[in-house]
């Protein structure tokens, strides 16, 4: 019940449920989990994003997700794009740039959640929204460490 709560507002504030739409899930433990099943519930195209390659997998033939990235391999960071970009079929309006800086794209998910209670980076992922995206955190980390310049559309 808690894990729902957290992961799926009663009255869907932080994303509208619209199938097709592309959703982010930082973290796969218990939260995780529950964010892609209500994600691919809804119709939404998901894609995990950890630091353990060991879930792969699991994200992908139990939960269903569309697509899984291992964030602490820099080769899987920078083809998040592609692998997005190529998933939502969206390669006509497609305007960011593939860096070495890890997920560094504008425009690719409507939102992400982030299911993570430690302190990690943040910067890699609000350039990935799309205008008027949004990233939930749901796992309350102690510090959150971010460059403002990266919350900037």
């Amino acid at each position: 019940m808690c894990g729902h709560l957290s992961v799926q507002p009663h009255d869907g504030s932080w994303y509208e449920h619209k199938a097709g739409q592309h959703l982010g899930v930082i973290g796969l433990g218990g939260l995780g989990h529950m964010a892609v099943k209500f994600g691919k519930e809804f119709g939404l195209k998901v894609t995990i994003m950890s630091t353990s390659e060991s879930k792969r997998e699991e994200a992908i033939n139990v939960l269903g997700a569309d697509n899984f990235v291992n964030t602490s391999d820099p080769a899987q960071s920078d083809v998040i794009l592609l692998s997005c970009v190529i998933m939502i079929d969206d390669l006509q309006t497609f305007t960011g740039d593939l860096t070495s800086s890890g997920i560094a794209a504008a425009n690719i998910m409507h939102n992400i959640i982030d299911t993570i209670p430690s302190v990690h980076p943040l910067d890699t992922y609000p350039p990935v929204l799309k205008t008027k995206g949004t990233i939930a955190l749901v796992g309350f980390p102690d510090e959150l460490k971010f460059a403002p310049y990266n919350l900037l559309p």
